[in-house]
């Protein structure tokens, strides 16, 4: 089985559901591509903003379960109508990319995560449409090599299990993390 995650940088507007797989966002999810149902929140600002817009998040939410008090809240207010789902408590990463990417990586049937906008990993462009869509949302410079580091060692545990993670880029380019 395959899957792609759709992080929130500039090269997610490249993703292609190829090879076919079930497709997981990050934080506020991208509208644009139909195919994405569910996504992983990592960050209480993103609960926070759905209670502001007082309207029905679109997708079913995979999220850590220190957040339960913030999805129970917005269900029993009509703003989270979706499945909630959360991570064991032994995910406990940097951001929701590694969240995600974590996740996956532990699940028997998945083969290959293909990863789309995590632009940090390829080129250190922090560059995130979330400041757009969470306030309060900023990218931290200086948690760039972490990131990146942590990228590379969960790609490495993924190799372990037999796993791919594919990183996608700008003009078909890719590689394996």
């Amino acid at each position: 089985m395959h899957i792609h995650i759709i992080g929130n940088g500039p090269s997610k507007e490249y993703f292609q559901n190829t090879p076919v797989g079930a497709v997981f966002g990050c934080n506020y999810g991208e509208p644009k591509i139909q195919e994405m149902k569910t996504v992983f929140i990592h960050d209480t600002r993103v609960f926070h903003n759905i209670q502001r817009e007082k309207k029905p998040f679109p997708y079913d939410i995979i999220t850590r379960v220190n957040f339960e008090s913030y999805a129970n809240k917005l269900r029993q207010m009509g703003y989270i109508p979706g499945n909630v789902t959360y991570l064991p408590r032994s995910i406990r990463e940097k951001s929701t990319g590694h969240d995600a990417l974590h996740f996956f990586v532990g699940c028997k049937d998945i083969e290959e995560i293909h990863l789309w906008g995590f632009d940090s990993i390829h080129s250190g462009d922090m560059s995130s449409d979330s400041r757009d869509k969470i306030q309060g949302s900023a990218q931290i410079l200086k948690l760039l090599p972490l990131w990146q580091q942590r990228f590379k060692r969960l790609g490495i545990c993924a190799r372990r299990v037999g796993k791919k993670v594919i990183v996608h880029q700008e003009n078909d380019r890719s590689f394996i993390l």
